[in-house]
């Protein structure tokens, strides 16, 4: 049984976990709004979703926005985290950086792909780009798995709660589960559950009841009570709790080196002191809004056309035929007058009119969720093998409206990486790093290994650096122009490093490190470039000199 410290510190979690639900509240009515226009499978909002409610789709009388959420979600997934491309690639950070450090990172981000490629992360990552396109953020979190080295679970929005640090970096994080008995056990142990969750597993273990759900929270923020220096679980930066709500009682507390969960913002909602996402949805909601509607006025314009009211004279009351091929009788001596017979009534609707208005408004939503963007990268992969240079061109406006949002991805992106790299590191999955690569831990002094540079490599992150090289090859080319103009082409170089552009530029358009000359092999090139010169300019002074190799007289020089 829980003692009283123990229940005590459960109820103090569960009160802070009220505490970030009572400030995700405000934005819950909205992701509602979003889930019921935008993607209905998560329109539950703060409900379970074990029974589908079809009256929310019956009231969705447009799926632009859906298919373009969806859209924009599979162009995340395609183009910036690709399952069937190198999309990333590790390197060395600045203060150890050399040849056999750099290259002990890269070997490393390729056992990481191939990881990454073995679980569960492809499927969880594009759950979370749909919320981070719906709802202005998305949460996955990377664990160690048991199946595969790398265990991932993407988490549905309004089941967890986030909070900032001094920085605006999330450092803390909270979630609701309601899981089977089952799988509790599962995850903590038979030991581990008590009061009802005990119950209920005793009843199913002896199959003598059902696999009972039971709701409990995670909760992760910065271990405040860590000493320096010492070790420990009690002692690691942030402090992992989980607690039951039947009781309460703690199901199983933990510390972690790094924080697990990558909380994705497509942008800050009120901006820098926002704690929750805006995204596509949010700056196009009005406008969805607007189309649905008009799209449930068109449906009843066009029902009228099909099928039109009718204007019908008293004495045909009850015996008009409606059917297709009916046969009506009336009295030809009353039919007189222009209302004398049944006539269509109130049918002058201008659907054409309606259907314009349509149109705008999906050019608007698409746009907001950067269809065009996407689609365009798919039909330029169609027609064929094209540079990154070229793809650029073709989508460097459309690039820079998305700039934004991708930078903040690959910031928030950050700690996934980070996590990643640290699991596999203490796995023993990577080769056994060089010396260069240690510096003492922050926290312990303990010889370590720093988190590396992560390098984007997908098509997205490719053409966007891309943009950057045709500034630089402009300014070279008026550079040029300039210093021809002079008459002085070296001049060039004392205004720019032609190494370091090269370089940039090389790497903007995804070329391998290796293709480049270490600073050990350009010092050689340099020395048997000067041994050259040197050996030439002997060589002329020597055919300068009369009688080479004799003094005067005609006697051998010794």
């Amino acid at each position: 049984m829980a003692t009283k410290t123990a229940t005590e510190r459960a109820v103090s979690l569960l009160k802070l976990w009220t505490h970030m639900k009572d400030v995700r509240r405000p934005v819950e009515e909205w992701w509602q709004l979003i889930g019921e226009l935008v993607i209905p499978r998560k329109s539950y909002v703060g409900e379970s979703d074990d029974a589908p409610d079809a009256s929310r789709f019956r009231r969705l009388y447009d799926t632009t926005a859906v298919d373009a959420c969806a859209t924009a979600a599979n162009g995340h997934v395609s183009y910036i985290t690709p399952s069937g491309d190198r999309w990333f690639s590790w390197a060395a950070p600045d203060h150890v950086r050399s040849d056999e450090v750099d290259g002990w990172y890269r070997r490393c981000s390729l056992i990481a792909a191939k990881e990454l490629a073995a679980g569960n992360f492809y499927t969880n990552i594009h759950e979370t780009y749909e919320d981070r396109v719906a709802f202005g953020i998305g949460s996955i979190s990377v664990w160690p798995g048991k199946r595969n080295s790398l265990m991932f679970r993407s988490h549905e929005i309004s089941s967890y709660a986030i909070g900032e640090n001094d920085e605006g970096y999330i450092d803390k994080w909270g979630c609701e589960y309601d899981w089977p008995i089952s799988r509790i056990v599962q995850m903590f142990g038979e030991d581990a559950v008590e009061g009802k969750m005990a119950e209920s597993w005793h009843k199913y273990k002896n199959e003598h009841g059902p696999d009972t759900k039971h709701k409990f929270i995670h909760i992760i923020r910065p271990n405040y009570k860590a000493e320096p220096g010492k070790i420990g679980t009690k002692n690691m930066p942030f402090e992992s709790a989980y607690v039951a709500l039947d009781g309460p009682y703690v199901l199983f507390e933990t510390g972690l080196i790094e924080f697990p969960v990558c909380c994705s913002r497509y942008l800050k909602h009120n901006g820098s002191t926002g704690v929750y996402g805006f995204g596509p949805a949010w700056r196009a909601l009005p406008t969805i809004s607007q189309l649905n509607f008009n799209e449930k006025l068109l449906d009843l314009v066009a029902e009228k056309s099909a099928v039109p009211p009718v204007l019908i004279p008293d004495y045909l009351e009850g015996d008009v035929d409606m059917r297709a091929g009916g046969v009506t009788t009336f009295a030809a001596n009353r039919a007189k007058g222009p209302h004398a017979i049944p006539q269509e009534w109130l049918t002058g609707g201008r659907y054409d009119v309606g259907v314009d208005r349509s149109d705008r408004k999906r050019e608007d939503i698409n746009k907001a969720f950067h269809v065009d963007l996407f689609r365009m990268f798919a039909e330029l992969e169609k027609r064929s093998q094209m540079s990154v240079l070229e793809v650029s061109e073709r989508t460097s406006e459309k690039l820079i409206n998305f700039s934004p949002t991708f930078t903040r991805f690959t910031a928030d992106f950050q700690v996934c990486m980070n996590r990643v790299f640290r699991i596999l590191l203490r796995q023993g999955k990577f080769p056994p790093p060089p010396p260069g690569a240690l510096v003492p831990d922050q926290f312990t002094g303990v010889l370590d290994v720093e988190n590396p540079e992560v390098l984007y490599q997908s098509k997205v992150a490719l053409a966007l650096q891309s943009l950057q090289n045709t500034g630089i090859d402009r300014t070279m080319q008026r550079a040029l122009d300039w210093a021809t103009a002079l008459g002085d082409p070296s001049s060039v170089a004392e205004e720019i490093n032609l190494g370091r552009a090269l370089h940039t530029a090389g790497r903007n358009e995804g070329v391998p490190e290796d293709i480049f000359n270490t600073p050990e092999e350009k010092q050689a090139i340099l020395e048997q470039k000067q041994a050259q010169e040197q050996a030439m300019m002997a060589a002329e002074l020597a055919k300068s000199l009369p009688n080479q190799g004799q003094a005067p007289g005609g006697m051998p020089i010794e």
